[in-house]
């Protein structure tokens, strides 16, 4: 294998072209192999990896561009996901984890290279489970709130998506803008979703109803939807987002998916069950939950895909995920609010 200061010298020259030499870029992943070569691959800069390896995310060719868009990311959350990467970590220390963002911004301190390179698998996973934690715990909080039903359930609600709303490094006026809009997502939420399940339709026609309703409060209410593509506050644009979230033709996709596969699979099950699925005021409550998260989560995620430049086209596979566990979550979390986990049993015919 050639020598550390000539595979860099060709890692140089590929940057310098534009290009990639295949060979080079395999010898450069050997080497990344054996912590002895780390301290000066570290001081190079020329950590450009492309996903065959986890030193650093995709498109990040250096450890001062990775700490840039580290700290670009840390700035992105909200009061509420900020709380929860704090629970995680401190739950995480008690039961003997090391902090490995604590550990790594020690290194930082340090100028330690090496110690930041053998970190930065661990930082990058770390902060991956802090945000995964942070969505799933807000989706289920809020959830189980909205289920929960009554004054309690509406203050929690209304106390998530305003925590879940403001960002603590925003200048105050953005804060407090996206604090009143989260607190009005908290309230639109309650009011629509007691207007719908007060309705004699179908479990599952209110469930389709309360997911797409979600979807539209939560794009209307969130203030960087009305930012165009040239930074400017654009009223127009934000309205034709919110509407296109469930009135797309991928959307519209979404929306005929969600409620046909919700009817073939559930069904089936009220029928065995001679009507009691959905009859029944705990078991419609889960369906309405179930079919709910379905949707929501599938045109939450199709909205996402065309916001990120990384989707040329839909991932329709990844869509199907998503739905499916937000319709997962969304059931788990209703259950508290269904009649107090008191599951009545259900007679087939």
């Amino acid at each position: 294998m050639p020598e550390l200061n000539e595979i860099l010298q060709g890692r140089r020259q590929e940057e310098a072209n534009g290009g990639r030499d295949e060979q080079n870029h395999h010898n450069l992943l050997d080497l990344l192999k054996d912590d002895k070569n780390l301290p000066k691959l570290s001081q190079s800069k020329l950590l450009l990896v492309d996903g065959q390896n986890d030193v650093l995310p995709p498109g990040i060719n250096s450890i001062h561009n990775y700490l840039a868009i580290r700290d670009q990311e840390e700035n992105e959350r909200s009061y509420f996901k900020a709380g929860a990467a704090f629970v995680l970590r401190k739950g995480r220390t008690l039961f003997g984890h090391k902090d490995a963002v604590s550990e790594f911004d020690a290194a930082r301190e340090r100028g330690d290279n090496a110690g930041m390179v053998k970190l930065l698998r661990q930082d990058r996973e770390q902060r991956r489970q802090e945000d995964g934690f942070g969505s799933y715990s807000g989706a289920a909080l809020k959830t189980g709130f909205l289920f929960g039903g009554g004054k309690i359930g509406a203050i929690g609600l209304t106390a998530v998506t305003t925590s879940d709303a403001a960002k603590p490094h925003d200048q105050f006026s953005k804060q407090a803008l996206d604090a009143v809009l989260g607190a009005g997502k908290g309230i639109a939420t309650t009011i629509v979703f007691n207007k719908i399940v007060d309705t004699n339709w179908s479990p599952l026609l209110k469930g389709w109803t309360v997911g797409m309703s979600n979807t539209l409060i939560n794009t209307g209410l969130t203030s960087n939807n009305y930012i165009n593509r040239e930074g400017e506050v654009d009223f127009a644009f934000g309205a034709k987002k919110t509407l296109s979230s469930v009135f797309s033709p991928d959307a519209l996709i979404v929306d005929g998916s969600s409620i046909g596969a919700s009817f073939a699979a559930l069904k089936p099950i009220d029928s065995y069950f001679a009507g009691a699925l959905f009859k029944n005021p705990v078991t419609s409550k889960l369906v309405i939950a179930a079919v709910s998260g379905l949707t929501d989560g599938s045109l939450a995620e199709v909205g996402r895909q065309k916001d990120d430049p990384k989707y040329p086209s839909t991932n329709w596979l990844e869509v199907a995920k998503k739905g499916g566990e937000k319709a997962a979550l969304d059931t788990i979390s209703a259950l508290p609010g269904a009649n107090g986990m008191n599951l009545p049993r259900l007679r087939s015919k």
